[in-house]
């Protein structure tokens, strides 16, 4: 009964982990991408281009 209690609640507190650091790190590259974004403002295609790349990265 004990076991059959605990290991529900493992498996979701590590998918909570893996959710929580994915969106973690996806807040960090759009952080990035904001603060790069203004330095390139002037050549429009290279922030599309650096964009793409950075997404697909």
């Amino acid at each position: 009964m004990v076991q059959r209690h605990s290991e529900p609640d493992m498996v979701h507190d590590l998918i909570e982990q893996v959710v929580s650091q994915w969106f973690e790190d996806l807040g960090q590259k759009m952080v990035q991408v904001a603060r790069a974004a203004p330095s390139y403002h002037q050549p429009q295609q290279s922030v599309r281009s650096r964009g793409i790349v950075r997404t697909v990265v």
